[in-house]
């Protein structure tokens, strides 16, 4: 009697314990991929020229409506893909905010309350350079986009 109850807590913790290996495989997956796709949609965000990053953004838009996104993602990556068909311009700020927040939560990580805002750097002369500075001295710099994807401004 007791090697068939030492037999059946094996088994029990052995299921229990594969059951907790596959739930953290899984949780550990969807967090590469949804890293992974926030990366990719971040690039694609204010680019310099938009086609270099069309298949960034196709990948991740695929990755999160479908494998790993949560119902909101999905709507999210949805509406970015309507939009983005019917203006050729979408914003990505709202889809990339969510997925900061999700990582961020599966990650167990403090939430962050500043928005994402995108560091794009563009080679310039320096005759270029020069009225920039001039520019910003002045007050009349250019402002910038916040995760926009569409033709060049």
């Amino acid at each position: 009697m007791p090697a068939l109850v030492a037999v059946i807590g094996w088994f029990v913790a052995h299921h229990f314990s594969a059951r907790r290996d596959l739930g953290n495989r899984r949780r550990e997956q969807v967090t590469k991929y949804l890293l992974e796709a926030y990366r990719r949609l971040e690039k694609g965000s204010n680019p310099r020229d938009p086609r270099e990053t069309w298949n960034d953004i196709e990948s991740a838009i695929a990755d999160i409506q479908l494998l790993l996104g949560s119902p909101e993602q999905v709507r999210l990556a949805v509406s970015f893909t309507q939009e983005m068909s019917k203006n050729n311009y979408a914003s990505t700020s709202a889809l990339l905010l969510l997925l900061r927040e999700s990582l961020l939560k599966e990650l167990e990580l403090p939430e962050i309350e500043v928005s994402i805002t995108h560091l794009r750097f563009n080679a310039v002369s320096p005759e270029k350079h020069i009225q920039q500075l001039a520019d910003v001295s002045s007050g009349s710099a250019p402002t910038s986009n916040t995760g926009s994807v569409g033709p060049p401004t």
